[in-house]
């Protein structure tokens, strides 16, 4: 039963990769926080700054998608960023 399962695990990560190596993948970036904070133990935060310079790379050199456009249609790799947590300063 666990070679099974194994063997399973495996064929789709196959497929994954060549569903990769064959079209465009769509990456999904996921944010925590965006905060200068003085202590971060589990590194949830990026800085204002760092966001911003992530932003701008981002825009100026790939499409950004949101959840409601079909992705299917992208024919290079694309990013969608989201956030978790719904932290204030994601607010702000």
């Amino acid at each position: 039963m666990m070679i099974l399962h194994k063997i399973k695990r495996g064929i789709g990560i196959l497929r994954n990769i060549a569903d990769n190596l064959c079209t465009k993948p769509v990456i999904v970036l996921t944010y925590h926080r965006v905060a200068n904070l003085p202590d971060d133990p589990h590194m949830l935060a990026v800085s204002p700054d760092h966001f911003g310079e992530q932003l701008k790379f981002l825009s100026e050199n790939y499409p950004i998608l949101r959840f409601e456009e079909n992705w299917t249609t992208c024919r290079e790799t694309a990013f969608v960023l989201t956030f978790d947590d719904g932290y204030a300063d994601n607010l702000y």
